[in-house]
């Protein structure tokens, strides 16, 4: 499928960043820290199998733990961006957009689908 140069582009970038980020290590869940009697505790939490998992994170590795739960988050966002570009090609390309683009010249209006009629 062919797709407009800015889509292009834009899928290039996110693909471009996503690459370095697999190189590193990556963590999913949510890392917080807890301060409690003045004493501050790490945790790392996610589900599985629709339950919580929590697990204590040492004080040496946080800092650490936090960057990569970051990363994670940063690819998950890429993989979206990427995700996005895709769908806007598929939507370039439907016969619809460009008898549409062609009548307005090249222009792209944030015009949705209309429903069709159920009879």
């Amino acid at each position: 499928m062919k797709a407009s140069k800015e889509n292009l582009e834009k899928h290039r970038a996110a693909a471009s960043r996503l690459r370095k980020l697999l190189g590193e290590r990556l963590l999913e869940g949510s890392f917080y820290s807890a301060t409690r009697n003045g004493v501050t505790s790490y945790r790392l939490t996610d589900n599985r199998n629709g339950k919580c998992r929590a697990m204590h994170v040492p004080k040496a590795n946080a800092e650490e733990v936090r960057r990569w739960t970051s990363k994670w988050k940063e690819a998950k966002a890429l993989l979206r961006e990427i995700s996005e570009c895709a769908r806007e090609c598929i939507r370039e390309q439907s016969p619809r957009a460009r008898r549409e683009s062609a009548e307005r010249g090249g222009e792209r209006t944030g015009r949705t689908r209309r429903r069709r009629s159920g009879t």
